[in-house]
């Protein structure tokens, strides 16, 4: 599981929806992925809040790449990070 590998443990995520995003594929190194990507008010993604540590986020930075870049969203009244298109936001 790739959240073992790179966290050193499996992270349990709350369900939740991110509006003002909708979800694209993006090619990576000849691989197909998913990612977020600006959209309208009513659009929204499906996804997982995880409760990292700083060092799990800096992890997830160093996996991520340059591929995405991560952005803080209001979701629920609560700060929360997204990685996103770096060329679109």
């Amino acid at each position: 599981m790739i959240q073992k590998d790179i966290f050193g443990r499996v992270v349990k995520g709350k369900e939740s929806q991110l509006y003002g995003y909708t979800r694209k594929t993006a090619f990576i190194d000849g691989e197909i992925y998913p990612i977020a990507e600006s959209g309208n008010a009513d659009s929204y993604i499906d996804g997982l809040i995880l409760e990292l540590t700083q060092k799990e986020l800096q992890r997830a930075d160093a996996y991520e790449g340059d591929s995405y870049k991560r952005v803080s969203v209001s979701m629920h009244n609560d700060l929360v990070w997204v990685y996103v298109n770096p060329v679109t936001r």
